[in-house]
This record gives structure tokens, sequence and C-alpha cells, in this order.
């Protein structure tokens, strides 16, 4: 292209005028913080040396993004980072992630350029989506977009994180459900007597989906009413298979009340293990003797025996918030709900219940009370002479 450069001493450093087969352009050169030379075609004068000062400036400040990779497209990115976790993620959690990306994520962003995706475009997805959607929903989708750009950011594909600043809807507690005693008794009368057990393991022990339906009879000793939470049952593209709990912390073990044990027993002899995953029977089965799939168990169980309960539409995980009320409601304290329930830190447990501890905390200010007036002596009474 040398040959092809026009002489104009008038033109900034960095910028020559070229003849093409349309006529003359403008060519702006620079070297970027690697030091590679780079350089771009403008038609008018004006726009090159808009760009050669900008580029200069931004070079300085480190804040340059080479834009060859920001024209990257989104959905090349995704698959990169899909491919970076996948031995990192729990089957269950990257199947629900390539499930929320696909579903929500892609359509909105795939065929975007990294360059053109912007604050705004990541606000915009996210009231859109809160408009039909839960917040949990909505913030699941926005934080793996964000997790998605984060990985172009590490790979020097952008500069900086378009999601950061989005602003979600609160969860706040109206989103969690809570069934009362009574209703959890209205649900085991509803669903078919082999459900029973399971829907009050749910209530009274907290213990979620993946934990009851992957519980292993070796796990369970109602001699001393104990059962031990050591896996999960994991259900990927229809194959099941044990995998780690949610936590370090979610491996514990619960003590069960004396009802439970009584009703597990009866279970046990009404419904005997016979199903075999890995070698291992489990407690809790399907009719057929297979083991439990969550969607056949809401569609064909759960939402059937709601409405025969009269109860509103509220999820399975709701039986674990109303263990929580439970335990919170029978004088527990925040750490021990935090240990039965296997939660990472006792901030989880308060920031999800803390809302239902105005009693407990009630009952501290009244123990303080008392070891105050008994460290302090009872003041002389006061003698009133009457004249």
């Amino acid at each position: 292209m040398a040959h092809n450069r026009l002489h104009d001493e008038r033109l900034p450093r960095g910028v020559s005028k070229v003849r093409r087969n349309s006529g003359v352009a403008y060519e702006a050169r620079y070297t970027d913080p690697n030091g590679r030379q780079k350089q771009r075609t403008f038609r008018t004068k004006t726009e090159a040396r808009q760009f050669i000062e900008g580029t200069r400036t931004k070079v300085r400040e480190g804040t340059y993004v080479d834009p060859k990779p920001a024209r990257t497209l989104l959905g090349d990115v995704a698959a990169s980072y899909f491919a970076a976790r996948q031995t990192a993620l729990r089957p269950t959690t990257m199947a629900m992630n390539r499930s929320l990306y696909s579903t929500h994520v892609a359509p909105a962003f795939a065929n975007r350029h990294l360059s053109t995706i912007h604050l705004d475009d990541v606000q915009r997805f996210a009231n859109e989506l809160a408009a039909t959607h839960a917040p949990g929903t909505v913030h699941a989708c926005v934080n793996l977009l964000k997790r998605i750009l984060g990985h172009a950011v590490d790979r020097g594909l952008l500069l900086a994180n378009p999601a950061d600043r989005a602003v979600l809807p609160s969860r706040d507690s109206a989103e969690r459900r809570y069934l009362t005693p009574q209703q959890v008794s209205a649900l085991c009368d509803a669903v078919p007597g082999r459900y029973r057990a399971l829907v009050l393991m749910a209530a009274y022990t907290g213990m979620r989906w993946g934990e009851l339906a992957g519980l292993k009879t070796t796990r369970l000793n109602l001699l001393r009413r104990q059962v031990q939470v050591s896996e999960i049952l994991v259900e990927v593209n229809g194959h099941f298979s044990f995998g780690p709990p949610k936590t370090k912390e979610s491996r514990r073990t619960i003590t069960l009340p004396s009802f439970l044990v009584d009703e597990l027993a009866e279970h046990l002899a009404s419904f005997p293990p016979n199903v075999h995953v890995e070698g291992e029977t489990l407690v809790f089965t399907g009719p057929n003797g297979a083991p439990l799939r969550r969607s056949n168990f809401a569609r064909r169980v759960w939402r059937p025996a709601l409405r025969k309960a009269g109860l509103e539409h509220v999820s399975f995980h709701a039986l674990r918030h109303s263990a929580a009320a439970f335990m919170i409601g029978s004088g527990a304290d925040a750490k021990k709900i935090q240990r039965r329930l296997g939660h990472a830190t006792i901030r989880m447990t308060y920031d999800l219940y803390g809302h239902l501890l105005p009693e407990a905390d009630e009952e501290v200010a009244a123990g303080l009370e008392d070891l105050w007036r008994a460290a302090v002596p009872a003041p002389a009474a006061t003698v009133v002479e009457l004249r």
C-alpha cells in the first residue's frame, strides 16, 4: 500500500491519504499495547483523525481493546465458557445453565458482537424478563450472561463487563412460600401413599429434592433416628447417577423426630426398596420402582395433590422453607437451623429466614434483661415520713 499513499502535509501523524479504486481514502496506523502495527481505513480525513487520536489516548490510558476480537459473537464465547466449565460444575448445574442459556440468553445475545453489547442492552434484557418471570429466574439468567461476558474479559476480548452494574429485581421473602403444619398434613393425605413419607421428610427435615430422591437405604438408621446426607441423585439427559451434595456443608447427619421414624418404617414395609442405581437401593421410588424424576413427579403427583388439598401453586422446594419455619417456631436458633439445612454460612440462614426470627430476638432481649436485673441490686425502699 505504501506506493499508493499520497503526500498531504495537513494530515496528523499516523494518518495517510491513499489511492483506492473508488477514489481516495484515509489510512490510520497505530501501535497497540503489545507492539503490533494496526491500521484502519476511513472515507474521510476527519474520521481517520478522530480515530487515531482516540486510539492513542486509549493505549496511553490502558483502556484500549483490540476491535477485531471485540467483533467476536457472544455465542462463540458462550461455547468456550461452557467447555471451560465442563469439569468444574456439577452435571445438574451445567444442564440447568445450558437450559437457561438456550431458552433466554441465546435468543437475545448469541448473534451479537461483543463490542455491541452495552449496559443498556443487559438492563433491557433484565427488565423484559422481569415482566414475565420470577425474580429468581431473572437473577439466574442475567448472572449467567454476566459470567459469559466475564469469560470474554478474562480472554482479553472485552475491557470491562457490561453486565456488572445491571439492576435486578429484589428477591425478598415474598418469593418464598411457607406451608403450615396443617397444610403439610393435607398434602400428605392428598398424595398417593408411597409419597407420604417423602413429603413429611421434606417438610420436617428440610432435605432438598436431590437429597431425598438419592437417599440410599444404607444412609438411614432408624434405630438411632438418624439420616445421613452424603450424596444426591443427579439426572442429566434422562440418565441417573449419584453426585456430591450442593456444598461441603450439605454433608450432614440429621436426627429424626420419632413420628418420622415411624412413618419411614411403615413406608419401607409397604414399599420395599428394590431400585438399584449404581448398585444401591433407594428409599423413595416411583410406582414402577424406578428412580424419581422431578418433572414427572411435579406433573403427575405434586400439582394434582395441591389441587386436591385446596392449595395455591407452590413448589416442592417450599417444603424446605416450611421446615425452616417449623424449626424457628420450635425455638431452634439460627446456628442449629444452618446445620440441619446444610447452609454454607450462617449469613445465608439469616438472609433467607431472618425475618421469621423476631420472637427469638425478643427472647434474647428478655434474657439480657434478666441478667441485668440479677446483677444489679434492687434500689432500697424509700421511706416517706408522714407528719
